[in-house]
């Protein structure tokens, strides 16, 4: 899960991030864990290198100041996101030295905000970002990522999600076709296909995968499906 830190002296201040970040993550269906820091002295005995993804970081407060700290996240997580918060565009040519994200003056704007984030890039690109289907009349758009396999019994086909499982009366080769062009599916077994950033690890004649359940492997073809998972697996070490 991501995890994002705020830190700001002025709680009203702090606030309006939290509403714009609720609205934000929601939209885009993104699960996170937020912490909130009254001074970058707290932020410190809380920061530890991988451990944020986005820190929102004000520049101005008592004690040590933004750019200091920024500095110190910068030495010991390259990767963090910093969004600088401030009233001033006095420090912009310095929040370069650190990599900052993006550099919002306050009173903050909602356009200004969504930008701000879309710069993070916190939904990897992925070639079939979502699944279109019906199931009783009722129209699904299923973010990928949260597919964990489809199978097909009893001529039903069921697409298994982190959340729940959905019943679709059509036929798995129509269910799936889309997601053919998607390397992070694999075809594991007649009627199954799995998402694999799901799979926690390959064994014996099984994946497991991250909730736990077991994913039969096609015997006669185990060899090529486990190239084929480390494969995966080494082109997306750094994702």
């Amino acid at each position: 899960m991501i995890q994002i830190a705020i830190v700001d002296d002025i709680s009203q201040d702090r606030q309006i991030i939290q509403n714009y970040l609720n609205n934000y993550m929601e939209n885009e269906q993104i699960s996170y864990k937020l912490y909130e820091f009254e001074s970058g002295e707290a932020f410190l005995s809380s920061f530890s290198a991988s451990k944020f993804s986005i820190v929102f970081l004000d520049i101005y407060m008592s004690g040590m100041d933004g750019m200091d700290i920024a500095q110190i996240i910068y030495k010991q997580d390259n990767k963090c996101h910093i969004i600088f918060l401030t009233t001033s565009l006095e420090h912009a040519q310095q929040s370069y030295s650190v990599h900052a994200t993006y550099y919002l003056t306050k009173p903050i704007v909602p356009e200004q905000f969504k930008q701000a984030m879309t710069f993070c890039k916190l939904k990897p690109d992925y070639a079939v970002p979502y699944l279109f289907i019906v199931s009783d009349r009722q129209q699904y758009r299923i973010p990928t990522e949260k597919i964990l396999y489809i199978e097909v019994q009893n001529h039903t086909t069921y697409i298994h999600l982190t959340t729940q499982i959905i019943p679709v009366a059509c036929s798995f080769r129509k269910v799936t076709k889309p997601l053919l062009s998607d390397d992070r599916f694999l075809i594991c077994l007649r009627g199954i296909i799995v998402n694999m950033q799901h799979i926690e690890k390959l064994d014996g004649i099984f994946f497991l995968l991250d909730n736990g359940e077991q994913i039969q492997l096609n015997i006669r073809n185990r060899k090529a499906l486990g190239q084929a998972y480390r494969h995966y697996m080494f082109q997306h070490m750094e994702d």
